[in-house]
């Protein structure tokens, strides 16, 4: 469950049985979460680059488990931030989106619009397909060709609104 935070089963065990209890060396915390002295280090190094356990003051050479109220706390609050940060350059770039979408349809509005080449038209055909709410009617002078009139039905299949070929 704490995965999420960066912090992996075992560890997570390593610290439970270090706060459970804190008197506990490698070898007893390793026999309690049924690990090997080895993993055990390896475990405790990740609870240190995390914060959660600290140099033990009265044992010297033993590490001491961070109240979890505090480490795990901190790590949050961390996080949060993160994702605070990241909202915000997504919504910065979504106005980004937002103004660009804006100013290529006013230009459009202004200047209309030129479609060079099927793929141009394809193009167009889709996205005027994906925004249509009601109906799309369609018309191709000429020899009409399948892979035409495929491109110009919705992209979802969904919002088809009876189409006919």
């Amino acid at each position: 469950m704490l995965e999420v935070l960066g912090l992996t089963a075992g560890a997570t065990a390593v610290h439970q049985a270090m706060l459970d209890h804190p008197a506990y060396g490698v070898d007893e915390i390793a026999t309690h979460c049924g690990l090997t002295p080895v993993q055990v280090h390896d475990h405790l190094d990740e609870l240190s680059r995390l914060t959660l356990v600290r140099v033990s003051a009265e044992r010297p050479g033993q590490m001491r488990a961070v109240s979890p109220d505090i480490g795990l706390a901190d790590i949050l609050a961390d996080q949060e931030a993160e994702l605070a940060t990241r909202q915000a350059q997504l919504a910065a770039s979504r106005a980004a989106v937002t103004r660009m979408v804006a100013e290529r349809a006013e230009h459009h509005t202004t200047h209309g619009e030129r479609l060079l080449g099927l793929d141009a038209i394809h193009a167009r055909l889709e996205r005027m397909g994906r925004s249509a709410t009601t109906e799309v009617l369609g018309s191709q002078p000429g020899e009409q060709r399948p892979e035409d009139l495929h491109a110009s039905r919705p992209a979802d299949p969904e919002r088809s609104f009876g189409q006919h070929a």
